[in-house]
């Protein structure tokens, strides 16, 4: 099986990991725990970059809805790849969302909006208890490669 490449986009207000700077260590192991939870299924993820950004709109008023006028803001600016790659973005959602996920159908449409946003701390060992051993970003991308739609 070949790996689908991963960019990830911390999003951050402060350089504190309460301010979204998340490590590259915490980064990695979600993206071990990614492979762990569909280890079987055919599909692989491979971390192809880490991007960093410093955004305290992006981080801190954003709602888990794909027409928030920040999601959208903050996805074509920074979105990387086409559709083989997946875009996966941490930040502090205003409205208690967990994540959001697009659908594979959705990128002819709107190619930029493609990928997956959590919330930050929920990387494995991440300060959010009980949603901290990286499955929400497996449940968000399960929609992005459409298992659980």
């Amino acid at each position: 099986r070949s790996a689908i490449p991963v960019v990830w986009h911390v999003i951050y207000s402060s350089k504190t990991v309460a301010g979204g700077y998340i490590s590259n260590s915490a980064v990695k192991k979600s993206i071990s725990a990614l492979n762990a939870h569909y280890k079987g299924s055919g599909f692989g993820f491979k971390l192809k970059q880490i991007k960093r950004k410093k955004n305290t709109n992006w981080f801190k008023k954003m709602k888990g809805q794909p027409s928030d006028s920040y999601m959208v803001a903050m996805k074509n600016a920074l979105h990387t790849g086409g559709a083989n790659t997946l875009n996966v973005y941490t930040v502090d959602f205003v409205d208690n969302m967990l994540g959001w996920g697009t659908y594979p159908w959705a990128y002819k449409s709107y190619p930029k909006q493609d990928g997956v946003v959590i919330q930050y701390n929920t990387y494995p060992g991440g300060s959010l208890k009980n949603y901290n051993q990286g499955k929400i970003l497996t449940h968000e991308v399960g929609h992005w490669i459409r298992i659980n739609c």
